[in-house]
């Protein structure tokens, strides 16, 4: 599975396919959050078809598979939303049906997030024949949550919220400042990076030059 490239608007309001996530018709709390049970019962579903989270390989494929549909979901919403843009910029009448499709779209990657931490935080089933805590999971598990990197659930709640109430112009603004968020955070990266490079090179030449 790989993650979607979306370059029209008929992709970008596809439905995408999961089986982890049958989540229609299940309960959620007043934010709209899947409820501790109805996480549960997802996981009730997926043993159902002699999937089990538990098992530490299976975790990890599950984690990963998750990742890449947040991806993808994620390149939809963006899409949408630059279309919003678009439309309230040029005066355009922006219908309800594509506001219901956002917000759509913006719940299935809160879900996403909220499962994909659930899962992660499953006690799981070592060859030892012992459980033991999600924390103490593999290295590999950190790797596949490392897709989720950027993405909250409340960012996403505050999107909900100006989408709810035809913020757009706020909700611009947001989005905005998110992505300079997140570019400052890349640039801090790179900054320690090469610092990091200069010292590496500086101690290799120390180490050539040997003692005077």
């Amino acid at each position: 599975m790989s993650c979607l490239s979306v370059t029209s608007l008929e992709q970008a309001k596809a439905k995408l396919p999961s089986s982890v996530l049958p989540i229609d018709g299940l309960r959620r709390d007043s934010k709209g959050d899947l409820t501790k049970d109805a996480l549960q019962t997802i996981v009730d579903g997926l043993k159902s078809r002699s999937v089990d989270p538990t098992d530490p390989a299976t975790k990890k494929g599950l984690i990963g598979d998750l990742g890449t549909l947040l991806c993808s979901v994620n390149n939809q919403y963006q899409f949408l939303l630059k279309e919003l843009f678009r439309q309230v910029a040029a005066g355009e009448n922006v219908e309800a049906s594509f506001i219901d499709t956002l917000k759509e779209k913006n719940m299935f990657m809160q879900d996403i997030i909220n499962v994909s931490r659930h899962l992660y935080g499953l006690r799981v089933y070592d060859a030892s024949s012992e459980f033991i805590e999600g924390w103490q999971n593999t290295a590999s598990d950190s790797v596949a949550m490392s897709k989720f990197e950027g993405f909250t659930v409340d960012q996403l709640q505050r999107d909900q919220e100006m989408l709810s109430s035809g913020s757009y112009l706020e909700l611009r603004k947001h989005m905005v400042d998110i992505t300079k968020e997140k570019n400052v955070a890349a640039s801090n990266y790179l900054g320690l990076y090469g610092f990091l490079n200069l010292v590496a090179i500086g101690l290799l030449i120390y180490v050539a030059a040997g003692p005077a």
